[in-house]
């Protein structure tokens, strides 16, 4: 295999939530595109792949911390970009002096910054949540932090979160960069494929059935709200 370009040659990244077998493989591609490993959340990380949960601790102290949390698929995606920059046609290109060469480094930072941003895992990414209990305004608002909130709105979606959910600190949410939506999908009728019910109280039928199915439930109706927002999920 040929080499790759070393994408990742001023990247340090660690994993959470992969099996061992899983994580080596991940920390083998990494390497392959020039980028250090980290088993232990430093300050010399740059990057957090999650496997399909934000449970961890070492997700909740990234996100907090501003070390950007990314999928699986950044990996592919920094791989995608390496073998089009391996070819040789490009790799002749330009003279060889320093302003080349600060230049390319530039490029490359844009191209690593740029597959994180697709790549970022949202808050509520692999959650379907319904609500009950709560009126109309704050039902769509919920629904708008959870699904598909802009950067304009979301300080404004982030504070009904807070009034309402225990364990919701709003700054760290609308801190992450580039937010383009919370990654989650919500469904106004409580069914098993539900993942999580946010309730004002212990009370009502989707409670009840919530209990039953084995739904997370979260209660709201708090005004103390000290935790990040994915907390409501996990």
């Amino acid at each position: 295999m040929p080499a790759l370009f070393p994408l990742l040659a001023d990247c340090c990244v660690s994993c959470s939530g992969f099996e061992a077998d899983d994580k080596e493989a991940v920390h083998q591609r990494i390497e392959q595109l020039g980028g250090s490993v980290s088993f232990q959340l430093t300050s010399l990380v740059t990057h957090v792949i999650v496997k399909d949960s934000l449970a961890s601790n070492k997700y909740r102290v990234s996100a907090r911390i501003g070390i950007p949390v990314v999928s699986i698929e950044f990996l592919d995606e920094c791989e995608k970009e390496a073998r089009r920059r391996s070819l040789p046609s490009l790799r002749s290109l330009g003279g060889g002096n320093a302003q080349r060469g600060a230049n390319a480094t530039a490029d490359v930072a844009t191209a690593v910054r740029q597959a994180t941003e697709r790549t970022w895992y949202r808050p509520f990414s692999g959650c379907l949540v319904c609500t009950t209990g709560f009126d109309l305004e704050v039902r769509e608002e919920m629904k708008c932090l959870i699904t598909d909130v802009t950067p304009r709105d979301s300080c404004r979606a982030a504070g009904v979160f807070a009034r309402h959910i225990d364990g919701f600190r709003p700054d760290d949410f609308v801190a992450m960069p580039k937010l383009i939506g919370g990654g989650g999908s919500y469904n106004g009728v409580l069914t098993p494929a539900c993942t999580h019910l946010v309730a004002q109280s212990p009370t009502g039928q989707k409670y009840k059935f919530a209990r039953q199915w084995g739904v997370c439930v979260r209660l709201g109706g708090s005004e103390r709200s000290v935790g990040h927002s994915a907390s409501i999920v996990v």
